[in-house]
């Protein structure tokens, strides 16, 4: 016994699908999972099994093939450039001008929080930073930063 039946879905009007009924078949259905526990189960016999399948025609080929294609698709995509992208924008007239700012805050730096206060690259940085810094290596403020007396300026000694 063959029908067509429409879709399930009501979205896909024009989709057909074939429903085959098959003749009893000598199982059982039984519960996945058999507990002794008060959750609920079904048990009982077939009495009819039916199928419903799409019928094989080129649009139901066509949409097969594009999920296949989909599936197949990486995740991610290597895409070739033909400019260079810089992630850190180096600083050029002004780029004394954020360290500065961070020494008047404090007088002593660790490389990491300037290169997270200034956004620039740590060798880029440290560049600029053996021009215009000192660095400690002793105790008490051991690998940290500090302005060259030449460059402390600091806003308290411009107001006096």
């Amino acid at each position: 016994m063959e029908d067509d039946c429409q879709s399930l879905d009501t979205s896909d009007k024009g989709k057909h699908y074939s429903q085959t009924n098959t003749s009893p078949s000598k199982g059982r259905i039984l519960p996945d999972n058999i507990d002794t526990s008060d959750k609920l189960g079904i048990e009982g016999k077939v009495i009819q099994r039916a199928e419903c399948r799409p019928i094989a025609d080129n649009n139901y080929l066509k949409l097969k093939r594009l999920q296949v294609e989909a599936q197949n698709k990486p995740k991610r995509e290597v895409i070739q450039i033909s400019e260079v992208v810089n992630a850190y924008k180096p600083i050029s007239d002004h780029k004394f001008n954020k360290l500065f700012a961070a020494f008047e805050k404090h007088q002593y730096y660790n490389v990491k929080d300037l290169v997270r206060v200034t956004n620039q690259p740590i060798t880029y940085l440290k560049e600029i930073l053996k021009e215009i810094c000192v660095y400690n290596m002793k105790a008490p403020h051991r690998n940290m930063w500090e302005l060259k007396p030449e460059y402390r300026h600091y806003k308290d000694d411009e107001k006096t």
